[in-house]
């Protein structure tokens, strides 16, 4: 259970680092 939480966690976190990383790029785009 503890594992499936912390799996869960991760990966949130790396679906939320992508999100910041591609309005980052548009970000540069537009600039």
């Amino acid at each position: 259970m503890s594992t499936l939480l912390f799996y869960l966690e991760m990966l949130i976190f790396s679906i939320g680092l992508i999100i910041v990383l591609f309005f980052g790029f548009i970000k540069i785009q537009l600039i």
